[in-house]
Parts: structure tokens; C-alpha cells; sequence
């Protein structure tokens, strides 16, 4: 089984942005535990000096359906509770990229989808 995990890094090394300040998601294919870079989707945060942008929310949510996990540093309980209805499994870590996705291919797949 493949599936993809989205990933809200500033430096593409470590997991460390908040979902609504994130300016980048990089997308990671985990298959037969190897992971593979995708892409890099560019988003419009939805949190900023002004408060929150709440289509900017959702157009941030609709960037990542096709994933089943996202890693975020930080995330609301609104958009929290979105992906979750929508079947996508949200991760909060400080990790690097690669523990972050060792640690979802041995603790997450399986349990969730």
C-alpha cells in the first residue's frame, strides 16, 4: 500500500510550522516503508498579522486531500477536526522529516487507514 504525507517544514529538514503559517507543504510517498519526495505544494498561510483567513483554511485543507496523514508542528482544532472528517490523519512533532515519517509508517498506517 502507498499513500502520501504532507509535510509543514520551513527548512525541509525538521517538521516545525504551524498548519495555518505554513507557506509549503512537501509532499513524501510512503510505500513498503520508503519514503519518496513528491513535490513541494506552495499554500497561501491562513494565519497572519490580521487573524485568521478562513477560506484560506480550506483552500489549505483542499491542497492536502489526496494525503492521508499530515505533519504539522502545530495545528487548530478547527482545521484539526476538517481533516479528520475528511480521513486524513493529523501529526503534531518537533521531529526531522525522516524520524516524522519512520515514525508514521510503524505507529500510524494500520490504525488509521
Amino acid at each position: 500500500m502507498s499513500y502520501k504525507v504532507a509535510i509543514a517544514s520551513s527548512d525541509g529538514k525538521f517538521v516545525d510550522q504551524h498548519f495555518g503559517k505554513a507557506s509549503k507543504f512537501t509532499i513524501y510517498e510512503i510505500e513498503n516503508n520508503k519514503f519518496n519526495l513528491l513535490e513541494v505544494r506552495e499554500n497561501k498561510p491562513s494565519c497572519g498579522d490580521n487573524g485568521h483567513q478562513e477560506s484560506a483554511m480550506f483552500n489549505s485543507i483542499n491542497l492536502l486531500l489526496d494525503c492521508k496523514v499530515v505533519l504539522i508542528g502545530m495545528i487548530g482544532v478547527g482545521p484539526d477536526q476538517i481533516l479528520f472528517e475528511k480521513g486524513i490523519v493529523t501529526y503534531e512533532t518537533s521531529d526531522s522529516i525522516n524520524d516524522a515519517l519512520e515514525y508514521v509508517a510503524s505507529n500510524i498506517e494500520g490504525k488509521y487507514f
